[in-house]
Order: structure tokens, then sequence, then C-alpha cells
């Protein structure tokens, strides 16, 4: 991208995850990570991702919030230069 001269050029992506209310018990918190690892496991679904040229990636809760942080700190440094205000 630098030499498209977008030396500051933030790479976007999209992602999305499930995530619950703060506090939710261990055991659920796990019951939903093993169930979503397993649908994103189906191969009708890795093949519809496919066709939309998208993909699936299962991580843990932990690599998640991991994850998550990362992408809110890294928007929130770019937003303000953007001229959005912040909500």
């Amino acid at each position: 991208m630098k030499a498209a001269g977008l030396d500051n050029f933030v790479p976007l992506e999209s992602w999305c995850g499930i995530v619950g209310p703060a506090g939710l018990p261990e055991s659920a918190v796990k019951k939903f990570a093993d169930a979503t690892k397993s649908v994103l496991q189906l191969v009708s679904l890795r093949e519809a991702l496919k066709k939309v040229d998208a993909d699936s990636v299962s991580t843990t809760p932990a690599e998640m919030t991991t994850f998550m942080s990362a992408e809110s700190a890294k928007w929130n440094a770019v937003v303000p230069h953007l001229g959005i205000p912040k909500i």
C-alpha cells in the first residue's frame, strides 16, 4: 500500500464472534465455545463460506478476548483521525 501512497493504511477485514454478558458461568462459556467449534467444522458451512470468499476461524474464549482487545485498541487509534465522533 505504500507504493500507492497510503503509508498509514490500516487493513480492514470483517469478523464476528459470539459474546455473552459479563459474569457468564464458565460452564455456559464452554458449552457455547464447544458448540461453535463443532458448527464451524461442518463441511457444508465451510463450502458455503468459500463461495462468498469467506473463511471461519475457531478460537478459544481467551483468544477471542485478546483479539477483540487488540481490535478495539487499533480502531480507537484510527477513528479520531477520521473525524468520527466518539459515542
